[in-house]
Order: C-alpha cells, then structure tokens, then sequence
C-alpha cells in the first residue's frame, strides 16, 4: 500500500513546471525528518520522455560506455574529515544511488530525481549524487531547475568539466547560445579530450553567428573522434558553403561511411550530447575504482645529514648544479657551478661525504646562472659494433643565465671545452632550458624559457645551432619563467609547456613534421604558473602535468578531465621535482622555497601519491617539518648515497648545499635506468618507460636522461622492462631481476619501422621472399623542411622465371604485404610474363632515381662483356665480388654516424672492362640494395652544413687519364636486391674501357656488368590480369639479415601479430574481401593496406600461350603504387589519408559522393594507437579474427 501523502503524488503534466528549489525544500525537511528505519518521505516527481543514448551502433536504450581514458570529472567538495555515517545510513545511500542510477540510465527520470533526492538526503553535498540529480532534471526538461542545481555545483566545484558541460547543454536546450557558450569553453579548457564537448561548443558558436570559430571546434572534434559523424556532416556542409568542393566531397563520403556503419546519430538532441559528462556516475565515482598505491605505507623519515655530508675541507656551496651521469654501480656525479663561477663535478664517497675535482674551466664574472642541464649535443657514437659492452658516451653541459649561456663540450672524464662561441648560442639569455628533439631527426634541440618568451634552437648536427622560433610557429610570447617538454596527445611529436609567472601558461602543440601550433582557446590557456613538471602521475600510461603556483598546485591528468589541486599554504615556492620517496611505484612531489611568514626562513614539502587522485601532504610523517634552513631555491632528487630510495639536495638562495637523506625508502627496492642509444635519443630523452610484475605496473616518462629511478613496491622481480624509444619503437626486456647496480639499456641499430611493402611468390611450398615494392612511391617524404620527394607510382620487379614461379593448381599467386609501420597504396597490378632466349637477361628499367623519371619497361640484354678488374677506393680488389649475381656484395663506404641513416663517406669502384666498342647499344647493369634512410634522417642531413650528399655518378677515364662525367641518372635500386640498367648507348668516348661509380649512400653491389641492347617484340610479352584479388589481416613477419652483408628480409613462415611499435596511420583503409575492381585498371581506385595487412593475387596459368621449346619465360609484376610511413618527418605521416591520387576515369569518380567507390569499399577504421596492447576499441562485440586492436567493420 502507498503510504505517501495523496498530494505527493502527481502526474508528469501537472508537474511539468516544478521548480529546482521544491527539490531543495523537500531535501531540507527530510534532513530533519529521518525516521528510524531510514526511510523518507519525499515527493514523487514523474517526468516522461525516455532516455536514448547513442552508441556507436545506433540510437537504443542502453548507456554509453565511455572510453577508458574518459573519466568522470569533477573535484569533489566533501568534508574528508567529518564523521563516517552510520553503516546503515552509508548502505542506504549506496542502496539508493544504484537504483536511480539505473533509472537515469533507462530513461525513468521521475524515478532518478526521487533517489537522488533521497541519496542526498542521506549524504548531503554527494558530488556523484548531486550531478546526476541534475542530470535527471536536464532530461527530463527541466533546464532552469538544472541550471539553478549546476551553478550551485560549480560554486563548490569550480573545476567540474562535468558541472560546465552540463549547464552548457541545458542553456543549449533553451537556444540561450550566447549563455551556453562560455560554459563550454570552461569545459573545454578542463577536459579537452571529449569530442561532444567541442560538438556543442561548435553548435553553440554557429547559432551565435561564429562559422570559423565553429569550424574550428568541429575540426577539433573529428581529430578527437574521427568517427563522429554528425561532426563530419557539419563540417561538410561548412565547406560547401565556403566553395571548398574538395573538402565537401571528402567529409560528405565520412559521413556517408559512418552513417552506413552506424545508423544515423542526428535523430535527438541527446544522443549528440552524449558523452562521459552525461553519463550516470556511481555512487563512489568512477575515479575511485581506478588503481591506488598501497595503502599499507612503509616507515620513511628524511634526516639532515649535509654535516657528514660535506665534512673536512669539501666545498658546500654551489649557484647551481645538475645530474651529469650515473656509473655502472649506481652513482650518480654531479656537474656543480660554484658562487665564484668555478665548476666542479661532485661525488659521494663509500664514506657518505661528498668529494669535488675542480673542473679547468670557469664562467665569466658576472655570469649569473640560473640553471644547468646535461644531454649528449653533438654525438660521439661508439663503435655499433662493439654491441652492449660498449662505453656510455659523454654528457655534455649547457649553463644558462640572465646574461647568456655556456655550452660546454665533454671531451675527458673532467675535462669540458667552452665551445659556445662556434655553437651560434652567443647572445642567448633565459631562465630555464630542456634539451629536446623537437624533430625527431636524432640530435637534441634547444628549448629555452626567458624574458623574450619561448625560444626554439634547432641542432644542424655539425655543433652549431639555429635560432627557429617563428620558423616553427611559436609567436613571442614575453616573461618565460620554467618549461617542460612532453608529447601530451601521443601524436609521435613532443609538445613545449611554458610557464609565465602570473600569466596563464602557454602550451605549443607539436604537429610533426618541424611545426608547433599553439593550444586553442579553449582548451587554453591553463592556469598560471612559476614552475612546471610533466609525468606519468596515476601510471595509466597518459603523461600528467603539475603546474605550481604561488599558493597552490595544479595537476592536470592527460586525456581526462579530472584536476586535483594541492594546497601549498606555508610554502612561496621556488622550486620542485617529482620523486617516488617511497618506492611503492608512484610519483611523489616535493616543493622548496620560503616561509611565507619568514621570509628568511626555508620551507618543505612532500605530498604523497596515493593514486585514484588522492594526493596527501606528508611533510611532519616524513620528519621534515623539523628541518631548519635558509630560503631554498633549487632541489634534486636522486639515490645520492646509492642505497636504494631516493634522497634530496637543496640549494639555499645564499649557496648553500643541504643533503636530505632518506631513511627507509629502499624497504620496497628500486630500479634505476639508464638508457643508450647511437641512433635514436641521446640519453633516452623523450623516451616512455614501463615495468611489470603480475598486476604491478609503473609507467614513466624520461624528461632527461639522469635519473631514471622507479620504485618496486616490494617486488623483487619483473616481468617486463619495456622501453618505448622516441620513434615509437619498442625494447623489451623479460625476467628482470633489479640490482643496486643500474640496469643499462643500448641501442645501437635502428629498428626497422618503414621501408616498403613485400612481395612474395608461391613456388609450391612455401612463399618465397622476392623483394620490396614502390620504393620510389613514398609520399610525404621530406628531403628538407618543406621540400618533398616527388614519388614515382608505376615499377615493374622481377619475379623470377618459370622454375621460380611456376604455376600451381592452374594458378600463378602472389602475396603483397604491407609489414611495417606505413601504408601501402594500390591503384593497379598485373603479371607480365616474358618468352626469350636463354642466353638473354629480360630487367625492368625503373630504379630510385631523381626525376625526369623514365617509362617503365622491359629492355632484352644479351652478349655481356666481362669485367676484367674491379678495385673498391681503398685499393681493394673486388672483382670476384663483382663478376655474378651470387650474393656477395662490396661493402660500401665507412657508414655516417647517426642519425644519417643510410648514408656513409664517399665511396667509389673502378671498372676495368679492357676493350669496350663504344658504338655498340650498350647497357650498364648494376645488381644491389640499397639501406633506406627517413624522412628525419634527411632532415638531418638537409641541416648539416658539412654533410656531403653524392647521387650516385658514372665517370669514364678518357685517354688522357682524366675521369669526365658521363650524362646518365644512374640512380639506385629502390630498396632490397634489384638489378638497375643505365643506358650507355653513344655515352662514352672512343676507345674508353675503364669506369668508375661513386657515391655516399649506402649500396651493397653485387654484380656490375655491361651488355648490349636487344630488341623485344611485342609477340614475346605476355600480360595477365589477376582474377582472384583479397585483402586480409595477416601479421607481422620476422626480419632479420639472413647473411653478412645482405639486406634485411622477412621470413614468411615466422609471423607475429604484434609489432615491435605501438603506432599505425590512422584513418579508412580498405575492408577486408574482393579487391578485384580495385587493382583491375590505373584508374585512381586505390586499394589500402595498413601495417599488417596482405593482399593474395592470382592469376589463370590458362591465359598463357604455350612456350616455344628453344625460350624460356621470365615473369614480372608490374605495380603502380605509393607508400607512406608513420614518421614524425613525413608530412601527413600519421594519417591515411588524402590518398595519393583521386580517381582518372569515368565512373571511378562518381559525381555523387554519397556513393562514391570510397564510401563502398574504405570502411575499415584503423586508429592510431592499434597496436597498443593496452587500448579499447568500444567495439569488442565486433571483433573478428583480428589482432588487437583492428576493429573489424562489415
């Protein structure tokens, strides 16, 4: 029986104007009204109107799971000290906030308001309940009751995405743009991570009469999530407004794609405001479920022992100092300017004191240094060879000041050279630096924060830099206090963070290929800052950023729109570092500076990590509140006594050098790194580090490279070290056992990233490995900045001849593969089989080649004429080498260090050929490979002034001994083992027989030799169309140089899903099935093979004739077609598309774009993050035989 009061008990229709404040007021009365069994009488509100939130696969009635980056947000405002309630009370809440959270979630909005209501009552200012109860009321219509609730939130929770986003909503609800606006940019500026969020905000300015600024949030929005269709509909629309035909077509084919795959999501308001802020929160959050640190805390006190510290005669005074490295057994050196501008490097002895070895090296008086930082500026690579035992190379040291800078060369174990008058830095003042590889082009880049604003020096690799600032786009931008770099978005770029002071800080937003961009507002500017730091804070694998102010510090958590503040009352802070004080595996922070109250007197303090957001202020546990020193202005924390946990060593504003020590961190054990690296970051600077054991995991970034340390929380083995390099390559190591001692992680070659796509053969057994495809096609490739390789699609490549390609069941098959982490592009394939005399060679006439480029063919080569000597430039004989394809190759000259990447020192061969008839059709043909560099190994060359660049040049000796060029591109093979013919028809002079071949890139020649010319009839050349053609997910295969000298090659029996990246281009690629029409004409219809794709071809044995008894036949395929690499340096390098042609012939291009061939066969979404083990995709419902993380589309 109801026993409610009959007047509580209403209609939706008479209770459609009910006002928030009834909710308030009945709220109020129950609060003192509890009856014994905890039950309340509160007012029924019904409120029709179901609920529909949009999934990706429509519009039903189930909630919307976000992803697992997207987190509740809000900064909950419940007293943490009051007294718990009752256990009966506390069960009651929970009771009611579960079921009105399911009726929120089922469209049941009376029911929802009620128990939230009644959750309230039971815990007043529930930041969980409080949301959704004006969640219900935004549903159920009620949007000024909302809005009262929202605004009354956000008193309370200033830094609530959620309470913005919310409000912003319902005043979007009442077409009150103007209104919704501002609230959308809080949200926006609070989580920047949430498409529907810059949706809204978008709609909000196009109803307000701001096209651009909606545009630009709708760009925002598709970058967030591609697959938001209603955002590729608006912007479609926006472009056919603005006359951008090209851009109309492309978003209208997105959108009809998406509304194939998906249904229409535009059908009610809801379904376009759905996101993680609209979604029902539980009772305790969503963030609380999220991973902790231990709660069970080990006993750790920090001491003051600067007195056994420095004792004796050892200077204890210093105007600042850095980490210059760490040796093999876990000691750290420090590089130490002294108050008088003396330099120093500083160690603690077996004894616990510090000992210094002046350094014969000194600023100028009047310096005034503000900091110091180590990297490895101008690379010293050891010996690749020598393999993992090979010797740390040295740290160099950039001292920077208010009056300029001091670069100084390491080149002794305490010997350092002033080389900043060469280096172009003369002039150069700040306030903070980090060295940084903005390009990822392999050297370390400057990044200076001064009065002028954010400065940007870019390495040229020789020891000189250049001052680049505009040229990256990073506008002035006055009164640089602190900077930090971190790749925030995980777009492979690192992005430049700059503190202000008082003013808002500036974030730079690397967009690869060379360029910065600044942050939109909103999402920034953020919040005014002295000091920021950057790391992974709640090891989800997202960096974190801390920005400290005077008063209080701001973390910011990476792609969520949680913020935490932590109360800095009692500290005018002047510096701070994060640091795991007590190894349980989470970032700590400490802060220096003033007493607020004294001024003289120094302050500090330490927050422990507690995971979940839970940030707690330890300084009195930790016994530091008892510490007595002057104002401190700088502080470094590392194992110094290298007895496991990490210590502290300050620096007062008069110079003097206290040694913190902590006692009892090492309880829990600690790992130290340190990462080598010849080819990719010096000192593993930008790298991302994560370690193991069951369920532990620990996440770090690397801002510089000493010290790497990670606490173990205990554990004393681990599964995994995993290393995650700059290029987005991975190392891993298993089965750790942590010592005291550093574990030390080298790199010496280059991970295969990009290449080419891979062509094997079937013979009947296996496939067998022939070569690379279009390598010649690359797209986006950047020679220089702003300067692009011009592809060449169309190649022909041996296959072999018919012993190596016969046919089976009927059928010659093939297998195309794309392997690494690029793309593929295929507009057309077909066989060419090829009858001929035995005693000819049939070779295709394409190689890499600067343009002109050449027709594709097919020349006939007979009567070869022998090589008589081969000699290398040092004098070797290589003729043997040189005489037959056999696989032998001449090693080429003496390899460049890194980064230059497939380049070496000059190198030449002469050809002794004793008796050449010059008036013959002569042709030479060179048999090699060719080790490809990147688009960031040409950056780097292009900045070099002293790198020396020769394209490969053929000279003839003339009779008077002197060599003359000869007028021909002699170009190179595209890739592994090809054969490349050059045409010496009426090239060389009379009587000539000796030529020579030099250059600086790095190919492998395995045969040289000169043949004449023949011709082919057409009758000999035979084409076959393939009539089977399917795309399907295949893997990975093992690479690996099979035999000394030969190229890289894939095995492709030994398959793995898993690549050694994390990273694809992202974008639509083609669905998996019948590729047929696609590869069947040159006509702009372009199959797509993302990393791991294969696409099986095979063609009828049946369309041959019969062979004549006295030929044999060479078969050939013949390709036009593009790759494109995930490289930071390739421009468009992370993203599918645009493809690299649009359609050529009619019908091809369908003038609808609603259904044109792109809409029908590109629908196969592959994200960027595909091959990170740890990623979602929403969609695991559709999920076929795929590796993790492909999402398989009909």
């Amino acid at each position: 029986m109801d026993t409610r009061p009959a007047a509580c008990v209403m209609t939706a229709d008479s209770m459609r104007g009910i006002h928030l404040k009834l909710v308030n007021v009945m709220i109020r009365k129950q609060q003192s009204s509890r009856v014994a069994s905890g039950t309340y009488r509160v007012p029924l509100i019904v409120i029709g109107l179901g609920m529909l939130a949009w999934s990706p696969l429509g519009c039903d009635q189930t909630p919307v799971t976000p992803p697992k980056s997207e987190q509740v947000s809000h900064t909950e405002t419940v007293d943490e000290n009051r007294t718990p309630p009752p256990s009966n009370d506390h069960i009651e809440f929970l009771r009611q906030m579960n079921v009105a959270k399911a009726h929120l979630e089922n469209g049941k909005y009376a029911e929802a308001i009620e128990g939230f209501t009644q959750a309230l009552v039971q815990r007043p200012g529930s930041g969980p309940a409080d949301r959704n109860l004006a969640r219900a009321l935004i549903f159920s219509g009620e949007s000024d009751a909302a809005i009262e609730r929202l605004d009354s939130i956000q008193s309370r929770e200033p830094d609530s995405a959620a309470a913005a986003y919310l409000i912003g909503v319902a005043f979007n609800r009442q077409s009150k743009f103007d209104r919704a606006i501002p609230h959308f940019e809080h949200a926006a500026r609070l989580d920047a991570s949430t498409a529907a969020i810059r949706y809204q905000l978008a709609q909000a300015y196009d109803a307000a009469g701001r096209p651009d600024d909606a545009v630009a949030q709708l760009r925002q929005a598709v970058r967030l999530d591609p697959q938001h269709t209603a955002a590729q509909y608006r912007l479609a629309m926006h472009a056919r407004t603005s006359g951008d035909m090209e851009e109309y077509r492309q978003r209208i084919r997105n959108f009809a794609r998406l509304r194939d795959l998906y249904g229409d999501p535009m059908g009610t308001p809801l379904a376009l405001e759905a996101c993680v802020h609209t979604k029902a929160e539980p009772a305790m959050s969503d963030r609380l479920a999220d991973r902790r640190a231990p709660t069970q805390q080990i006993q750790v006190q920090f001491v003051d022992a600067t007195k056994q510290a420095f004792a004796g005669s050892t200077d204890g005074t210093a105007a600042t100092f850095a980490i210059l490295e760490l040796d093999d057994h876990g000691q750290y050196t420090f590089f130490v300017v002294g108050r008088d501008n003396s330099l120093s490097l500083m160690v603690m002895s077996p004894t616990g004191a510090f000992e210094r070895k002046a350094i014969d090296a000194r600023l100028p008086d009047g310096f005034d240094p503000q900091q110091c930082i180590v990297g490895n500026f101008i690379d010293r690579a050891a010996d690749p060879q020598a393999g993992d035992d090979a010797p740390v190379r040295f740290a160099d040291v950039l001292v920077v000041g208010k009056r300029g800078v001091r670069l100084l060369q390491r080149v002794g174990a305490v010997e350092f050279q002033d080389v900043t008058r060469g280096s172009g830095l003369t002039g150069l003042t700040g306030n903070a630096a980090r060295w940084v590889d903005y390009e990822y082009d392999g050297d370390l880049d400057l990044a200076v924060a001064g009065d002028r604003g954010l400065e940007v020096w870019q390495n040229n690799g020789d020891g000189r830099f250049q001052q680049v600032t505009s040229d990256v786009g990073i506008a002035e931008a006055p009164n640089g206090h602190d900077i930090s770099a971190i790749d925030l978005d995980s777009n492979g770029g690192v992005d430049l963070i700059m503190a202000r002071g008082a003013t808002p800080t500036l974030v730079y937003e690397n967009q690869r290929a060379g360029l910065f961009a600044a942050m939109s507002d909103p999402p920034g500017p953020w919040p005014a800052a002295r000091r920021v730091l950057a790391n992974d804070l709640n090891n989800d694998g997202e960096p974190d950023v801390l920005l400290v102010g005077n008063d209080k510090a701001t973390i910011l958590f990476g792609r969520s729109a949680v913020r935490q503040q932590l109360d800095q009352s009692g500290l005018d802070l002047a510096d701070g570092v994060l640091f795991d004080y007590d190894n349980d595996g989470w970032l700590d922070f400490c802060g220096v500076g003033r007493n607020p109250t004294e001024p003289d007197a120094g302050a500090i303090k330490v927050w422990r990590n507690g995971g979940a957001d839970s940030w707690t202020e330890v300084t009195t546990e930790l016994g530091m509140d008892g510490l007595t020193m002057s104002a401190a202005q700088q502080v470094i924390a590392a194992d110094i006594d290298a007895d496991g946990d990490s210590d502290l060593l300050v620096r007062t504003v008069h110079g003097r050098l206290r040694f913190i020590r902590n006692m009892g961190g090492h309880v829990n054990g600690q790992l130290k790194l340190r990462l080598v690296s010849a080819v990719i970051s010096h000192g593993g600077v930008g790298a991302h580090v994560e370690i193991r054991n069951g369920d532990y995991w620990v996440a770090r970034s690397v801002p510089q490279s000493c010290p790497i340390e990670i606490g173990l929380q205990g554990h004393a083995a681990l599964d995994s070290v995993q290393t995650v390099w700059t290029d987005g390559t991975v190392d891993s190591r298993v089965n750790v056992t942590p010592t005291k001692d550093p574990m030390t992680i080298v790199v010496f070659k280059k991970t295969l990233t990009g290449s080419c796509p891979y062509l094997f053969a079937w013979d009947g057994s296996r496939f067998r490995f022939v070569t690379d495809l279009v390598g010649s096609g690359a797209t986006g490739l950047s020679l220089a900045r702003n300067v692009l390789w011009q592809p060449d699609p169309y190649e022909i490549v041996s296959i072999g001849d018919g012993d190596q390609f016969p046919p089976v069941d009927g059928q010659f098959t093939i297998n195309v593969t794309s392997e690494l982490r690029e793309v593929a592009y295929f507009d057309h394939l077909r066989l060419i089989a090829v009858d001929h005399p035995r005693s000819w060679e049939i070779h295709p006439t394409d190689k890499f080649m600067l343009p002109p480029f050449a027709d594709s063919q097919l020349w006939a080569l007979d009567n070869p004429i022998p090589l008589a000597r081969a000699t290398d430039h040092e004098g070797r004989d290589q003729t043997d080498v040189l005489r037959a394809v056999d696989g032998e190759f001449t090693p080429p000259g003496k390899p460049l260090p890194p980064p230059a990447r497939g380049m070496c020192e000059p190198a030449s061969i002469a050809l002794d050929f004793r008796s050449i008839d010059t008036s013959r059709p002569l042709v030479l043909a060179l048999t090699g490979w060719l080790a490809f560099g990147d688009a960031s190994s040409n950056i780097a060359l292009s900045q070099d002034p002293t790198a020396h660049v020769v394209w490969p040049t053929l000279e003839v000796q003339t009779s008077d001994g002197q060599w003359t060029v000869v007028d021909v591109n002699v170009g190179m093979p595209a890739g592994k083992t090809k054969t490349i013919l050059c045409d010496l028809s009426d090239k060389l002079p009379h009587g000539a027989s000796r030529l020579r071949l030099t250059t600086t890139f790095e190919i492998h020649w395995d045969r040289v030799a000169l043949f004449e010319r023949r011709d082919l009839d057409t009758s000999q050349i035979h084409e076959l169309a393939f009539d089977r053609a399917r795309l399907d997910w295949r893997g990975f295969s093992d690479l690996a140089f099979r035999d000394p000298g030969h190229p890289m090659t894939p095995d492709f029996d030994d398959v793995s899903d898993q690549p050694p990246w994390r990273t694809t281009l992202e974008g639509w690629c083609t669905r998996y099935g019948d590729v047929r029409e696609l590869i069947a004409q040159d006509d702009g219809m372009i199959v797509i093979l993302n990393g791991g794709d294969a696409m099986t071809l095979s063609s009828p044995a049946a369309a041959l004739p019969s062979l004549p008894q006295d030929l044999v036949r060479s078969f050939f395929l013949s390709s036009v077609g593009w790759n494109r690499e995930d490289n930071a340096n390739t421009v468009g390098g992370d993203r599918v598309q645009p493809l690299p042609r649009e359609p050529t012939m009619s019908g091809a291009q369908d003038n609808d774009p609603m259904t044109d061939w792109r809409v029908r066969y590109n629908t196969r979404w592959v994200p960027r993050d595909q091959f990170d083990p740890g990623r979602k995709t929403g969609h695991e419902d559709l999920q076929q035989t795929l590796p993790q993380g492909v999402l398989a589309l009909p």
